[in-house]
């Protein structure tokens, strides 16, 4: 999926002059489901291609779940600390304890504010069949639904599950 990110990509800048368009986004959409077809329901490329398809068809609404929001970290070569790849560096591992940066009151503040203001469309993927395998309600929605999509494509839009708050 075509995403834009300074933190891990540098190509934030580029967002407005090569962002997907309705053209694209209805052969992305296409190809997704495709791939979905080709998987099995059990895959977590399945639910990747199935979320990548429900985020072009809900106006990029994300729909899964995110461990990074309270399991993961990012750590680039340099000692930079990211919540993620779409958060402020917390600061460098290599002048301060990770523990010092993670639980720093304005660093759990910025947390907050990301998870409340880009989490809601962020297109990551981010270990995120990991994260919804963590969860057992939400996994198993998907696993019905998928099995439908695979075996119906046309019912996507009708399976469209209520984007993560």
């Amino acid at each position: 999926m075509l995403r834009f990110t300074d933190a891990m990509l540098n190509n934030k800048e580029l967002q407005e002059t090569i962002g997907f368009h309705e053209r694209e986004e209805d052969f992305m959409r296409k190809f997704f489901l495709d791939r979905v077809q080709e998987e099995s329901v059990l895959s977590g490329q399945a639910f990747l291609y199935l979320h990548y398809a429900d985020m072009i068809a809900n106006g990029y609404q994300r729909t899964m779940p995110c461990p990074f929001q309270t399991q993961g970290l990012l750590l680039n070569p340099y000692g930079d600390l990211y919540y993620c790849e779409n958060s402020q560096p917390l600061g460098n591992v290599l002048t301060t304890p990770a523990e010092e940066l993670y639980f720093k009151a304005e660093n759990l503040a910025h947390r907050e504010h990301v998870k409340d203001t880009v989490c809601p469309t962020c297109l990551s993927p981010c270990q995120v069949n990991v994260g919804a395998m963590k969860q057992f309600v939400p996994y198993a929605k998907f696993l019905a639904r998928a099995y439908q999509v695979k075996h119906d494509p046309a019912r996507h839009l009708q399976t469209l599950p209520t984007p993560q708050p």
